[in-house]
């Protein structure tokens, strides 16, 4: 009797887990409503973005979008470029090298191989959720650039079992503001007393420079550096 009263807290308990556990198809709704609410709203690479596209206003080939973000956070630059050869490296120029090296050999080559930098301002305007992987559909804001669109795809393997999963993968291709792909690979370090040549070497050419005598000011959008005898001595 004791070992039955077991088996059913056991189970029990299983089931209390199983049933709080989402399923992928109740997963899939939440990054597809996620999607959703992106269309339309801007966003900056923290990734370069690879495609290997026909040339020319009519020509008609199949693209391959080559960016692929992974469930541990890492991004592969990945397709099967001419003659089947395939590619695959988390080094977008060893990538972009590789696929023109191929793509010149190859005869009657129309294909190019056209690339969005970390950093750049893009448009997402579509999103697709699968079983085995996600795409968010991005392109350059503007009607003038329109016509350059690319495809960055997640890929929905066995470890991706949450929404937040996904949102972890989404935050290592795109961010909101600017200031977040600036310098992915360090934090800048600003002390007091900075000479204001410094600090442009720093963080960039200011917005403007307003010359009071003894006192000048570095302005950066909704910051402002303020320095006396060229030492930085405030920030506002």
């Amino acid at each position: 009797m004791r070992i039955l009263r077991w088996i059913l807290v056991v189970a029990f308990v299983f089931c209390s887990i199983e049933s709080d556990a989402k399923t992928s198809k109740e997963i899939q709704k939440e990054i597809e409503a996620f999607g959703e609410a992106l269309k339309g709203k801007e966003f900056y690479l923290r990734a370069s973005i690879l495609r290997v596209s026909a040339r020319g206003r009519f020509a008609i080939g199949k693209a391959t979008d080559a960016t692929n973000v992974y469930p541990d956070g890492n991004i592969y630059y990945q397709g099967t470029i001419e003659g089947g050869v395939q590619i695959n490296t988390q080094d977008p120029a060893e990538f972009t090298e590789e696929a023109r090296r191929k793509l010149l050999a190859a005869e009657n080559n129309k294909a190019a191989v056209i690339g969005l930098d970390r950093g750049s301002k893009i448009l997402i305007h579509d999103i697709e959720v699968e079983d085995d992987e996600t795409r968010i559909q991005i392109t350059l804001p503007g009607s003038y650039y329109s016509e350059i669109k690319s495809t960055v795809r997640f890929k929905m393997f066995d470890s991706v079992n949450s929404f937040d999963d996904f949102k972890f993968m989404f935050d290592k291709a795109f961010a909101e503001n600017e200031y977040e792909v600036l310098r992915n690979d360090r934090t800048v370090e600003i002390n007091e007393g900075i000479g204001s040549d410094e600090l442009v070497k720093l963080i960039g050419l200011a917005d403007y420079k307003i010359n009071l005598g003894a006192k000048s000011i570095l302005v950066y959008g909704d910051l402002r550096y303020i320095f006396e005898e060229d030492k930085l001595v405030d920030l506002n």
